[in-house]
């Protein structure tokens, strides 16, 4: 079975994180998820540009937010 990684994401601001922690992310960076056809529930990567990545998974896709 070939290796399939969590798809990956840029997310600014998100330094300080604690585990479990929620965040919401901004309209620009939803639209890159949208187009990727992400749904709800599924695990993906989160990069900051900063070298730090944080593993997520995507708990709601609201289009008014």
């Amino acid at each position: 079975m070939p290796f399939v990684s969590d798809p990956t994401f840029f997310a600014d601001g998100l330094a300080g994180l604690a585990a479990g922690a929620r965040a919401e992310l901004a309209s620009d960076e939803v639209s890159h998820i949208r187009a990727a056809r992400i749904r709800p529930g599924r695990r993906l990567a989160v990069i900051d540009g900063a070298g730090r990545r944080w593993e997520a998974e995507l708990a709601t896709l609201d289009r008014r937010r």
